[in-house]
């Protein structure tokens, strides 16, 4: 019943270091004082390559962990023993390497000597293409070897283990592909603020704050964006409740744009586009990561960054015309300011954006305005 319980302790400890790695140490620390051992390790390994990636260790020189990885890995008598014991069979280390084998070793010699290690008792949690999962405990000459008691506790709780591993490494996958698209988000140079279904903001990148900083009369607050005008304020949430409905599939007509005028002063104006992200909107990120927004706000000014024409016609088949000028709609200007822009007629750019209708499938403009935008979001 003692093992029972104190297996139920540590089983808990597992699922802790789940949502927060610097626990591992704390559970492993535990798991070391129970059996009475001097360290112990949980390790990935690629004997193949000699690659190690996740190793926590407690009772550990660190610069041995570090020999490991650069050199002892290639050399370790237990690798053979590792690969070939089935999924979760724990044992003792002379069951698997004789001890008159392990003595005569660089790897004993080198390695566990230094480290005081003698007995050792282990096996694999888990395996993929990738990577084994390894658990280890070792003891020093004078402890003895670890008993029948002590390898039932075990048995009870590598399992666990394996399964708290493998729930770490997704929730780790998620965390670093949010910041891989947080990153990319803040390289882009126009402004770009992510909202929820509820308009309230999720992230803004860089240079939103920039925008928000220079007093255009554009606030950010937990319970969504507002302008110096109540009016436009109105207008501008309204943008956002459209395209949120459409986000989440309660609405079907979304993507408009709205104009201000700085509080400023002068000339200068704000360009708001509004646009509901979709679920796909990018294979790498945005599904796993970023799933609590729904609607993006780009934010631009006169002069301001604008689309690379040359990416809008490599990814819609644009000649350098059509691009140019679906480019300068992304701004949100009107055709005639367009056309002077290009130093062409009217009609000409009239033209021009029917034949762009015609090859990216849209119908208005705001339709592609919002799907260039979403073009630069899914592929910055």
């Amino acid at each position: 019943m003692v093992v029972e319980e104190t297996a139920l302790e540590l089983i808990a400890l597992t699922y802790d270091a789940v949502l927060a790695s610097e626990r591992w140490p704390a559970f492993m620390e535990r798991l070391v004082k129970v059996v009475g051992a001097r360290s112990a390790l949980l390790r990935e390994v690629e004997y193949n390559t000699g690659a190690v990636g996740l190793f926590e260790t407690v009772g550990y020189d660190p610069a041995y962990v570090a020999a490991y990885r650069k050199y002892f890995v290639r050399l370790d008598i237990f690798a053979e023993a590792f690969v070939s014991l089935p999924i979760g069979a724990i044992r003792r280390g002379d069951e698997v390497v004789p001890w008159e084998r392990q003595r005569k070793t660089e790897f004993y010699n080198d390695y566990f000597a230094p480290l005081k290690i003698r007995h050792v008792l282990g096996g694999t949690l888990s395996r993929n293409q990738e990577y084994q999962l390894q658990f280890a405990m070792q003891r020093e000459p004078g402890q003895g070897d670890f008993d029948e008691e002590d390898m039932r506790l075990i048995r009870l709780v590598t399992p666990h283990m394996a399964r708290a591993a493998q729930i770490y490494h997704q929730v780790a996958e998620v965390t670093d592909l949010k910041q891989w698209a947080l990153s990319a988000l803040d390289s882009l140079r126009i402004g770009v603020i992510l909202l929820d279904g509820r308009g309230e903001p999720v992230h803004l990148n860089r240079a939103a704050d920039r925008l928000v900083a220079g007093r255009h009369g554009l606030t950010v607050r937990r319970h969504g964006l507002s302008l110096h005008s109540a009016t436009e304020t109105a207008k501008l949430r309204s943008l956002i409740d459209d395209a949120a409905r459409v986000a989440t599939g309660k609405g079907i007509i979304a993507g408009d744009c709205l104009r201000v005028r700085s509080s400023g002063g002068g000339e200068a104006t704000l360009q708001f586009q509004v646009i509901p992200l979709p679920r796909d909107i990018s294979e790498h990120s945005w599904r796993h990561s970023l799933t609590d927004s729904c609607v993006a706000v780009f934010i631009s000014t006169p002069g301001g960054p604008r689309l690379p024409w040359q990416r809008v016609a490599d990814m819609h088949g644009l000649t350098r015309a059509e691009a140019r000028l679906a480019s300068l709609l992304a701004e949100g200007i009107s055709l005639e300011e367009a056309a002077e822009a290009l130093l062409v007629s009217v009609q000409t750019v009239r033209s021009h954006l029917k034949s762009v209708f015609s090859k990216t499938g849209v119908t208005r403009q705001a339709e592609l305005v919002a799907l260039l935008l979403t073009d630069m979001l899914a592929t910055e």
